[in-house]
């Protein structure tokens, strides 16, 4: 996977964990995510991976473009921040977090001290960001990163490494957090 690209094929593995799992996702809007030509941009990515440009519309023959509509769906529904109520009565937080954390090619521990800060302004038990691109899970703290779906940019090569890559926050229907 390149830097920032997307695939019909990752985006396939992806919803069908998704389903497997039987998972509930949120998605909060990442840094450039207001840009309503980087949408367009990958959305043309996989509607046409596996066909070209043609100058005439015709029904998919491939089942798997499904995927892509997923996937524009998914992204529309991002919203700045989200407020979510665990199963076991705590408030979590869930924010891409460029606001919280602005430079995210810092040390983590630097990292989480912006993170505390927004985390105690907002009055929630938890708070999940992933502008860090770090995955982890501060349990006693109160704070998290799911890490990226992507490989690292120039500048945080060296901070995020092969664990942060792939990595998602569960919430577990007795309110435990876990990275996996």
């Amino acid at each position: 996977m390149d830097r920032g690209s997307i695939t019909l094929e990752y985006v396939k593995s992806f919803f069908e964990t998704i389903r497997e799992i039987g998972a509930t996702v949120v998605t909060t809007k990442g840094c450039r995510d207001n840009r309503p030509e980087d949408l367009i941009k990958h959305m043309d990515r996989l509607a046409f991976a596996k066909t070209h440009k043609a100058l005439a519309y015709r029904q998919p023959e491939d089942p798997d473009e499904k995927y892509a509509l997923d996937f524009y769906k998914l992204h529309r529904m991002a919203k700045e921040e989200v407020v979510i109520k665990l199963p076991n009565e705590k408030m979590m937080l869930a924010s891409h977090g460029q606001d919280i954390v602005e430079e995210r090619a810092v040390s983590l521990e630097e990292a989480k001290a912006p993170m505390l800060r927004h985390k105690r302004l907002k009055r929630v038990d938890w708070l999940v960001i992933g502008h860090v691109h770090r995955a982890f899970v501060d349990k006693e703290k109160g704070i998290a990163s799911p890490g990226s779906w992507q490989l690292p940019t120039p500048d945080l090569k060296g901070l995020v490494r092969k664990g942060d890559i792939m990595r998602a926050i569960i919430v577990e229907q007795s309110g435990e957090i876990s990275l996996v």
